[in-house]
């Protein structure tokens, strides 16, 4: 399988079910603070669109997918 093909596999598994596998509580509505160790957020700036099965943080600006999202949470790369 080329990166390609592997990034979009991964980008298929439910952001919901990723965020689960990292510990993550994410709303059902609305926004939680932001999960990522380097954004000290005190809002509920964190989004979660299940229907494009993306992720948005209000507070730092930084969006994706699964991927990217676990990348974010545990500060690795694609490869790692």
């Amino acid at each position: 399988m080329d990166i390609k093909a592997a990034t979009k596999f991964l980008n298929s598994i439910p952001i919901t079910e990723v965020g689960r596998h990292l510990g993550l509580k994410l709303p059902e509505h609305g926004g939680v603070r932001c999960p990522f160790p380097d954004h000290r957020d005190s809002n509920p700036s964190f989004s979660i669109y299940r229907k494009q099965n993306r992720w948005i943080c209000y507070g730092c600006g930084r969006q994706g997918g699964s991927i990217d999202l676990v990348k974010e949470v545990l500060g690795t790369s694609f490869i790692e």
